[in-house]
Formats: structure tokens, C-alpha cells, sequence
């Protein structure tokens, strides 16, 4: 970690709030980050930002999650429950909370695709939504067999077509035909958070407290235990195998050939208040060479520093 520079980006320059909840990259190069006061789309130098009062605009300003489908269309939430999709040829669309029945006016904190084009969505407190391509709109409220009120913004499907669900209270599976349970005693998690992130070989793994594991199968392998770095909240395997991870107020950490590397102290990613996400994407190398990452309190984007100049 101590081969990387770090650039900084705050309201100071450009962002609408120093609060990411959400990080995204379009195969434009694009970055998009989800606030409190709009999204917000960066190229490499500069910041644009739409709202409610831009054309196109939003039918909220406080953006919630972020979602890149197969088709390079960019998905996002509102605080209000409202949908938007941007799709790569430009065009918008909107699905609004008081036009679609059941659909709960709260916020949709995490969204994911599965393999039949279905967008689900995650309420706070409010269970689960299934958007299909038609425009059917499917709602399952919280019960009591899975704690669905405590949900966290990260789900996952895996390679059999279930949800794993995040929550403060464990990790939940959904089947296929709808049943949900929590994961097997057997797997050995430690009681409280529990998240699911499905790197792109087809790996999931769960964060469960301080430690990580890697399902395999209907196992769960314990790989690592990272004590003393308090909540993890966003993780990314990057294409060498090395395993970033987000915490809630003890910055970024590196897992790789090293052991687990931290950055410094001191610096942006050490920041982020209790209240917000951590978010860390990987940039291709065809764009930057870096591997940038968000953090709550703004942005902080390491790069080697042969690449420290800013993305074309």
C-alpha cells in the first residue's frame, strides 16, 4: 500500500456531499457515485451532477443505490422507494413509488440482477421487490423466518439462483420458490452483521464480523480473520486475487501475497463516519491503471504512482 499515491475529492471540489453511499463504473469509463444531494457522474477530471433540478433530471435527490446490468445500463434508487434506469444509449427511464401499488415509498438500498432479467430490490425495513422486464412489479414484505427489517445494503446470487441477503442479524438465503431461511448453523458465523459479495469468477464470499469466508458448495471455508478493524462494509477481489475491503471508520485494507496490508493512517479512507458505506470499485486498466475507491467522506482514489495522473 505504500507504493500507491492517494488523490482526494470532497465537496471542495465538485461533489454535491462529503457521503457516498454507492460506487459504480459504466463501460464508458464512466465513474458514478450515489449522495445524499444527487448522482453524480465523474470522467476522469471534472463532476457532473444530476438532480431534481437538471434535465434529466430525478425524481429524488437522495440516491441510494447503484446497479450496472448485463446490458451497461446504470440502475438507481432513491431514499423514496423510486427506480431509474440510464441506459447506454442515453435514454431514461423512471418507475415511481405512488404509480406501482404495493411498492413500498422507502428507501432501496442495495439492488442485483438475476439470470431471467428480474431486478431485485432491497427495501430498508421493507423486505424485498422483483421488478421484471413486462413492468410486473412482485412485493414481499418482511416475516418472521428471516429479519428482513435489519437488512444490509449487500445481496448476491449464486450459482444455484439463490439471494443471499445481508442484515445485522445473520445472512439470509431466498429460494427460487420463495422459501427463506438463515444460513446453517454448520457454516459457524458469528452472530450479528453478515453480507454476501460475489466476486467475478463466480466466488462468493461473506463477511461475517471480522472474519471472511468463502462458500464452497453448501460449506463455508473460513479464509481469513481480520481483528481490530470494527464493521467491514464493501469488499472487491481485484484481478490479481488481492481482496479490498471497506470498514466503517478504520479506512482500506489489502489482503493479498503481503498479508493484510492497511493504508496509512491519516489518510481520506481513514475518515468515514458510522453513518455511511465504504464503497470500493476496481478501474480497468484500459482507463486509469489504478484501482480507485470511494469512501464516505468523500472520494479517495489510490493509484501507483506511475499512474497517478487522472483518468481520460
Amino acid at each position: 500500500m505504500r507504493d500507491y499515491a492517494i488523490d482526494s475529492w470532497s465537496s471542495r471540489n465538485g461533489l454535491p456531499h462529503n457521503s457516498l453511499r454507492d460506487i459504480a463504473q459504466t463501460r464508458d469509463g464512466y465513474l458514478w457515485f450515489a449522495t445524499w444531494e444527487g448522482l453524480v457522474r465523474y470522467n476522469g477530471l471534472e463532476f457532473s451532477v444530476i438532480d431534481r433540478s437538471t434535465r434529466p433530471g430525478l425524481p429524488d435527490n437522495g440516491v441510494g443505490a447503484l446497479y450496472v446490468d448485463r446490458d451497461g445500463a446504470l440502475w438507481l434508487s432513491d431514499a423514496r422507494g423510486n427506480l431509474v434506469r440510464h441506459a447506454a444509449d442515453g435514454q431514461w427511464r423512471q418507475w415511481q413509488w405512488q404509480r406501482q401499488g404495493q411498492w413500498p415509498q422507502a428507501l432501496i438500498h442495495a439492488m442485483t440482477m438475476d439470470a431471467e432479467g428480474r431486478m431485485w430490490l432491497l427495501f430498508e425495513g421493507h423486505g424485498l421487490g422483483c421488478l421484471w422486464p413486462d413492468g410486473r412489479f412482485d412485493y414481499f414484505p418482511p416475516h418472521d423466518d428471516a429479519p428482513l427489517q435489519s437488512s444490509f445494503p449487500r445481496m448476491v446470487f449464486d450459482a444455484r439462483g439463490r439471494l443471499l441477503i445481508g442484515t445485522f442479524d445473520g445472512l439470509i438465503y431466498r429460494e427460487p420458490d420463495g422459501r427463506m431461511y438463515r444460513a446453517p448453523a454448520a457454516f459457524g458465523f458469528p452472530p450479528g452483521l453478515a453480507w454476501p459479495y460475489r466476486a467475478t469468477d463466480g466466488t462468493v464470499w461473506v463477511v461475517a464480523g471480522d472474519q471472511l469466508f468463502r462458500l464452497q458448495g453448501e460449506r463455508a471455508e473460513l479464509v481469513h480473520r481480520v481483528p481490530g478493524q470494527g464493521h467491514f462494509t464493501a469488499m472487491l477481489q481485484d484481478r490479481h486475487g488481492d481482496l479490498w475491503l471497506g470498514s466503517e471508520n478504520q479506512g482500506l485494507l489489502r489482503i493479498g501475497p503481503y498479508g493484510v496490508e492497511h493504508l496509512p493512517a491519516g489518510r481520506p479512507a481513514a475518515a468515514c463516519r458510522p453513518d455511511a458505506s465504504s464503497a470500493c470499485v476496481r478501474t480497468p486498466k484500459a482507463v486509469s491503471g489504478s484501482a480507485p475507491m470511494a469512501v464516505c467522506s468523500g472520494c479517495a482514489r489510490p493509484c501507483s504512482a506511475a499512474t497517478a495522473s487522472a483518468m481520460d
